[in-house]
């Protein structure tokens, strides 16, 4: 069993891969370097590669993942989106978009875990 890996004030479950470059994102993001510029740290740009791969991991196969920037329109303030869809009941995604909430709570510290949000829709 690996140990917790500790990085800049974060600790994570396993190693992750550096993130160089935006291609990992280029089929969740229109707009994969306007999303990565306010990941403004290594640590944001890690988070929002696990934010992505929990969404992916706990959606059923064949559902959508996309990752959009949310503005305040009352202020400067901005934020990630992860939208789900996917083809399945009402029922089911609310099951599915709970679980994803609460592994997203568990693995992101908090003083960041507002910095992405998870919707979801139906396919």
């Amino acid at each position: 069993m690996s140990q917790p890996i500790s990085t800049g004030g974060l600790t994570f479950a396993e190693p992750l891969a550096p993130v160089p470059d935006h291609d990992w994102l280029t089929d969740s993001a229109s707009q994969p370097s306007e999303v990565l510029r306010i990941c403004d740290t290594p640590d944001k740009s890690r988070l929002l590669r696990l934010a992505i791969g929990i969404a992916k991991g706990e959606y059923p196969s064949g559902s959508i993942v996309r990752v959009d920037i949310e503005n305040d329109p009352e202020g400067e303030r901005e934020w990630l989106s992860i939208r789900s869809t996917a083809k399945a009941s009402i029922e089911e995604v609310l099951v599915i978009h709970d679980r994803v909430v609460k592994k997203w709570i568990g693995a992101a510290p908090a003083s960041l875990c507002n910095f992405i949000c998870f919707t979801f829709g139906f396919a």
